[in-house]
């Protein structure tokens, strides 16, 4: 349930930042008419890429076994899993407390708004919820959301979406 409460208001927020610079998204929502998730799949940053990352950072990503992609929602990826191949629900205290409660969501391009504006800028704000503690990470087409209350798990989080964040290519300078 909060997993969904999340992603609807993280995607309502996010739609507010968008329509305050201005931009307008077009075509369905994102978590419309669901379908297969692919980790090769995204622009700047492939789901395969977040994992493999984070995963050197002590972040445990798997796709989420129970989330449905779109034309723009490529995968979503998970550190606990209820169902599927890699469930670890058992182990859900275990891995929170170690990693957190972490939720990244893959699109296919950078999604109206500041990103699309600033693809390779990391974005860090609080969680919508202000009675959530951690925090909202936004890189490019990346979107992961972070629930707990170690800062020193924030900060890792941080620095691994700073190493994605260095791989990505440069836009070219006007000049």
């Amino acid at each position: 349930m909060r997993r969904v409460l999340t992603c609807l208001v993280a995607t309502a927020a996010l739609g507010l930042v968008a329509g305050m610079a201005g931009s307008a998204a077009s075509g369905p929502p994102p978590h419309a008419a669901g379908g297969p998730c692919s980790l090769s799949a995204g622009r700047p940053v492939a789901a395969s890429k977040v994992a493999s990352v984070l995963r050197r950072y002590g972040f445990h990503l798997y796709p989420d076994s129970l989330g449905s992609c779109s034309s723009r929602l490529v995968a979503q990826l998970v550190n606990v899993v209820y169902s599927g191949p890699h469930e670890n629900l058992d182990r859900r205290n275990e891995i929170t407390a170690r990693e957190g409660d972490l939720f990244c969501d893959v699109y296919r391009r950078p999604r109206a708004g500041v990103t699309t504006r600033h693809p390779t800028t990391l974005f860090q704000f609080s969680l919508p919820d202000p009675t959530d503690k951690g925090a909202w990470l936004l890189l490019g087409n990346v979107d992961c959301s972070l629930f707990t209350d170690r800062p020193a798990i924030v900060k890792r989080l941080r620095a691994g979406m700073r190493a994605i964040q260095k791989g990505l290519p440069r836009p070219a300078t006007r000049g």
